[in-house]
C-alpha cells in the first residue's frame, strides 16, 4: 500500500466508543486510496476492489463497512474528486468531459440532421503534436448518444464518431432565446 497512506493511517485514533475512524479521517483515507489508485495508472476501479483494498489495510475495522464506503463515496463525488457511472463504477480522472470537467473538442463531425457529434479529450490539443495527447471520448449534441465513460484510443473514438455521425437523424438542440424584460 502507498507510503502516504500507511503513515497517515499510523496517526489515526479510532472513537473509543465505537472503534471506528470519524467521518472526516475515514473520508480522507478514502481519498487518499483514491489517490494511491491513480497512481498506480489506473483510470477506474470498483467499490468491491476498494472493499477489498481497504480490507487490505491492518486497520480495516475502524474504516467501517461497505455501507460506510458507499457513503464515503458519494461525498468524494460529491467534492468532485471522483466520478460515479450508473453501472457502479468509480472514475478516478476526474476531468474525464462526460458528466463533468473541463472538455476540448479535437473534431467536429455532422451528423444527417446538422447536429454535431464532438470527439472530446480531458487535454487540449496542443499545436505541435500530431498525435492526440491522450484518450478521447465521443459524444452527440443532438441525440445525446456517447462512446460511454471509458476513454479509448481516438482511432477508435474517430471511427465510432463517424459511424453514428452517419446514421443520426437528430437535430441539432435548439438555441436558447434571450430573456426579454
Amino acid at each position: 500500500m502507498d507510503s502516504a497512506l500507511a503513515a497517515h493511517l499510523s496517526g489515526l485514533t479510532p472513537d473509543r466508543h465505537t472503534g471506528r475512524l470519524k467521518g472526516d479521517d475515514a473520508y480522507e483515507v478514502l481519498v487518499l486510496l483514491l489517490a494511491a489508485f491513480r497512481d498506480l495508472g489506473r483510470d477506474r476501479t470498483t467499490p468491491d476492489e476498494l472493499h477489498a483494498a481497504i480490507a487490505s489495510i491492518d486497520t480495516r475495522n475502524a474504516f467501517g463497512g461497505r455501507r460506510v464506503l458507499h457513503t464515503l463515496l458519494r461525498e468524494a463525488a460529491n467534492h468532485h474528486r471522483i466520478r460515479l457511472t450508473a453501472a457502479g463504477h468509480i472514475l478516478l480522472r476526474t476531468d474525464a468531459p462526460s458528466d463533468g470537467g473541463p472538455e476540448h473538442a479535437w473534431i467536429r463531425l455532422e451528423n444527417r440532421g446538422g447536429a454535431e457529434v464532438e470527439i472530446v479529450g480531458a487535454d487540449p490539443w496542443p499545436d505541435t503534436h500530431q498525435v492526440a495527447p491522450g484518450p478521447a471520448w465521443w459524444r452527440c449534441t443532438g441525440c445525446r448518444a456517447s462512446g460511454g465513460t471509458d476513454a479509448q484510443d481516438l482511432t477508435l473514438m474517430r471511427a465510432q464518431a463517424a459511424d453514428h455521425a452517419r446514421d443520426c437523424l437528430a437535430l441539432p438542440a435548439p438555441v436558447a432565446s434571450p430573456a426579454t424584460d
